[in-house]
């Protein structure tokens, strides 16, 4: 999942980069003549609760920006930090990793400090490892799932190619199949759920790009 996830961001920054070349032009498009296209990409990292635990989540997203507004683009974020599962005699941890598309609306781009918002949807997946020797252990995929995470906050113009955002959100799971894992009496010791990673979420955006005059 971490290296789809990658693939999708630098493919994406890429294309971003090459908008960017034209920054100082106006082009025509379907939105009408005038309209400026500018973009950006960055790394995110996302703070949340999965398993009852605290997470924190890093990857990166890019979009192209339209009249300084409206951006649309992708991400892509995995858990960094060890996610315990509660087996007996077993040590065993979670990943927990999504991507997909990323819609957003950005109020009075010129304003050192300003509204943004936006709408992560995307697909990830759950899966497991053993923590013991998790180098040389692949994981063990649990679970696909959906992820829609919307989220409101505020940007901070650093310069005029690089902004800062802080935002706050809560994250939808939807789809996975409810996993139960049993002792060898066949009763239930620990399960993984939906519930367990919808949570509330915040994070930090750190855009690099053109971002208009």
């Amino acid at each position: 999942m971490k290296t789809l996830n990658l693939i999708f961001v630098f493919t994406l920054l890429w294309g971003i980069a090459a908008f960017a070349q034209d920054d100082d032009k106006r082009q025509e498009t379907l939105f009408g003549r005038g309209t400026s296209v500018s973009g950006f990409g960055g790394p995110i990292v996302e703070f949340s609760v999965a398993k009852g635990q605290f997470s924190v989540s890093n990857g990166g997203g890019g979009a192209i920006i339209l009249n300084q507004s409206f951006f649309i683009g992708g991400y892509g974020v995995n858990t960094s930090n060890r996610l315990a599962i509660n087996i007996p005699n077993a040590n065993y941890r979670l990943d927990f990793g999504h991507g997909g598309f990323w819609l957003g609306y950005i109020n009075s781009h010129t304003k050192l400090v300003h509204f943004t918002s936006s709408l992560r949807l995307g697909w990830g997946s759950v899966s497991m490892r053993d923590s013991r020797n998790y180098g040389n252990n692949p994981n063990t995929r649990l679970s696909n799932c959906f992820v829609a995470t919307p989220e409101l906050g505020f940007e901070v113009n650093i310069t005029r190619f690089f902004r800062i955002a802080a935002t706050a959100g809560y994250r939808i799971v939807a789809g996975i199949s409810e996993i139960n894992f049993t002792d060898i009496q066949g009763g239930v010791v620990e399960k993984v759920n939906n519930a367990d990673f919808s949570s509330p979420m915040g994070s930090l955006t750190f855009k690099f790009g053109w971002f208009g005059r």
